[in-house]
């Protein structure tokens, strides 16, 4: 039978590497009492996710997401030998099944501030194990509108949305021209499909609506950059990509609609015209209970390309 000590040597984290027995806990210095053999409280109180052992990821690839995941919710960061030795471990997520780490994901982008971990995934080499597809937009440039490349368009606009949603968005006169109210706050935070909430799965969506530019990006003769029909290939796309995470039937569906018609609020009317009334009847028939969602991707698509290039008089006129 294993010791309590070896059993703490076979966790991943020195946070989760603690214990105390039961008995102990009823005595007034109780914190006196935990056994900590890998520096956890140290670490608790540092704010710090450390590995056990430089093999804790071998035991279960899954681990590698988990830091990560650890460090969104709890706010904390992953100490740099973890970071290296995780750099070094990718493959090793390659044996975990998709519903687990689907799981680990979702809990990343339901987190405060995503877009930062989303970063870390890419940094440390996970989010490309994650979304594989996602790693056909790095380095493909876009049109002059556009502050950044695809990849980082897509992650951009993940944080964007967060800066909408959460009224936090800099400069501040940005939030002038997006309605919110107490309604939009409660129907974001509802929880709609696979456990997780309409906030997550469009945070989802944004991470995902121009997974498509890659494969139909042209150059013309004149030098213009185009990506004719990205949003349908798109929708096409996703489908392929949920369904590998295991994602629900109405996940995928919602998400593919928003992809599909992440441009359409924009080209409803021309220049600074208010839509039609036909206009927004169509939308809305045809985005059914996606259309707040859709519309809220659609701006923060929108500020994310034009990231700091933005002008107050064309946000003005585009909102």
């Amino acid at each position: 039978q294993e010791s309590p000590l070896c059993d703490l040597g076979n966790r991943d984290f020195t946070i989760d590497a603690m214990s105390i027995s039961l008995a102990d806990l009823l005595h007034s210095d109780w914190a006196n009492k935990i056994t900590d053999p890998f520096g956890g409280k140290h670490d608790l109180e540092n704010r710090l996710i450390r590995m056990v052992r430089t093999d804790v990821f071998e035991s279960d690839g899954l681990r590698l997401l988990r830091a990560v995941r650890l460090a969104a919710t709890l706010g904390f960061e992953i100490e740099e030998e973890t970071k290296a030795t995780i750099i070094q471990n990718t493959s090793y997520l390659e044996n975990v099944s998709w519903e687990r780490i689907r799981d680990e994901f979702l809990i990343i982008l339901s987190s405060d501030q995503a877009k930062s971990y989303i970063y870390l995934m890419d940094n440390l080499g996970l989010l490309c194990k994650v979304i594989p597809e996602l790693e056909q937009g790095r380095e493909v440039g876009q049109p002059k509108e556009h502050y950044w490349n695809v990849l980082e368009h897509n992650i951009e606009t993940v944080g964007t949305f967060e800066d909408l949603v959460s009224r936090t968005y800099d400069p501040s006169w940005v939030l002038d021209y997006v309605p919110w109210s107490q309604d939009l706050a409660t129907y974001f935070k509802e929880t709609i499909s696979d456990g997780h909430t309409r906030e997550t799965l469009t945070k989802l969506a944004c991470l995902l609506h121009d997974i498509a530019k890659p494969v139909t990006r042209t150059v013309e003769t004149n030098g213009r950059i185009r990506f004719l029909g990205h949003h349908s290939e798109g929708a096409t796309m996703v489908k392929a990509i949920l369904q590998r995470l295991r994602l629900s039937r109405r996940t995928i569906k919602l998400v593919q609609t928003l992809v599909l018609h992440h441009l359409r609020p924009g080209q409803m009317s021309q220049d600074t015209q208010i839509p039609t009334a036909r206009a927004i009847y169509r939308f809305f028939r045809n985005v059914g209970d996606a259309a707040v969602d859709t519309l809220y991707l659609n701006l923060s698509d929108y500020l994310s390309a034009r990231g700091p290039l933005l002008k107050q008089n064309e946000w003005t006129n585009y909102a």
